[in-house]
């Protein structure tokens, strides 16, 4: 399983309603395992991060940090988790359009900047 978001099935339509839509959700206690999350919600121990690093630096705040931290991880024998039960209302890319933020260009690089890593990886541990 990928990437997770909610995008359908909403039965809330103003922030005032989200309380109810989350109370809700929670009577699916639920586990599901996935190769990748989005950081901007993200619950780890410290012994993880002690284990693996912190985000790798190379990324630009914007994209790729989050997918490179689950790849390094999984290879380390943890298992990435969503919470089904638990709901974060998220308002994508807004800080980064208020201070005029070209997200696509930091997209693109982060993206080109993973393959590379990656693609380096799997040559040094072949």
């Amino acid at each position: 399983m990928g990437y997770f978001q909610i995008y359908c099935n909403l039965t809330y339509s103003e922030l005032s309603s989200l309380d109810g839509f989350a109370w809700d959700l929670r009577l699916n206690r639920q586990l599901m395992e996935t190769d990748r999350i989005v950081g901007f919600c993200i619950l780890l121990r410290r012994s993880v991060i002690d284990d693996i690093g912190l985000f790798d630096e190379r990324f630009r705040v914007g994209g790729f940090e989050d997918d490179d931290l689950c790849r390094r991880a999984i290879d380390a024998g943890y298992k990435v988790l969503i919470a089904s039960h638990v709901f974060v209302h998220h308002f994508r890319s807004v800080t980064f359009k208020a201070n005029g933020i070209d997200l696509v260009a930091i997209m693109d690089q982060n993206r080109r900047r993973f393959k590379e890593k990656w693609s380096n990886e799997s040559k040094t541990n072949d």
